[in-house]
């Protein structure tokens, strides 16, 4: 039975705790055994190079790992699933590998995110992975009733005394699509937590870029940057 502090859901939402404690952070989000969370983002992941974005559980320690599949899309319809796999054939109360996962979040321990690149799932009918908008995270049971890519059962920690659910911190976002209109009068791209600076140089071979930029309809060349 989970307790109402780990219920919450926002839990899940801004950064990932750094993973200074020896029992791992107890702001995280609960999903119980086979429970599930979707997370959406209105700045789109997209795929880029390499991983796009990572997930972080609260594991103490990489011996007591709980997973999770992780499946994406982008519309909040139609869900893909990465594909995984898993090399334990033994049920277990405590001990894990973590050589022996794949493809599933929770590989790593609190404050280091497992990463996910969507080139892995491109081409996927319903799937577009240049504009992916939801995140959803499903638990692992760990008993082995949940199977991996290839049909072998999931083993996870199955503690007598308690659930061995998967325990969400954050999904970090790697690479956002950040869409710039030609239309003047469109809005600046926006990135939570950064600020949106228009540059101005006269010419593509002067020297520097400056922020006190003249009209858009002034002849020269202008840019947008993010700024953290």
């Amino acid at each position: 039975v989970l307790s109402n502090q780990f219920l919450n859901a926002t839990n899940a939402l801004g950064p990932a705790d750094a993973g200074d404690s020896g029992l791992g952070s107890l702001a995280v989000t609960g999903l119980g055994d086979d429970g599930q969370i979707t997370l959406t983002f209105p700045v789109p992941i997209a795929d880029g190079p390499g991983p796009d974005f990572a997930v972080f559980e609260n594991a103490f320690a990489d011996y007591y790992l709980e997973l999770a599949y992780v499946e994406v899309s982008s519309d909040g319809a139609t869900f893909v699933r990465f594909p995984s796999h898993c090399l334990a054939t033994e049920p277990t109360e405590y001990f894990t590998d973590p050589a022996d996962y794949g493809g599933l979040a929770g590989k790593h321990v609190q404050g280091v995110g497992t990463p996910f690149d969507l080139r892995l799932l491109a081409g996927e009918d319903g799937l577009d992975v240049r504009r992916v908008t939801h995140v959803r995270i499903v638990d692992v049971k760990g008993d082995g009733s949940n199977l991996d890519s290839y049909g072998n059962p999931i083993y996870d920690p199955t503690p007598p005394w308690g659930p061995g659910d998967f325990d969400l911190d954050a999904v970090r976002v790697l690479t956002a699509r950040i869409e710039i209109s030609a239309e003047q009068a469109a809005p600046a791209p926006a990135l939570p937590g950064y600020q949106t600076l228009l540059e101005y140089k006269a010419a593509l071979d002067a020297p520097g870029w400056t922020t006190n930029a003249p009209a858009q309809r002034t002849n020269g060349f202008y840019r947008y940057r993010l700024v953290k």
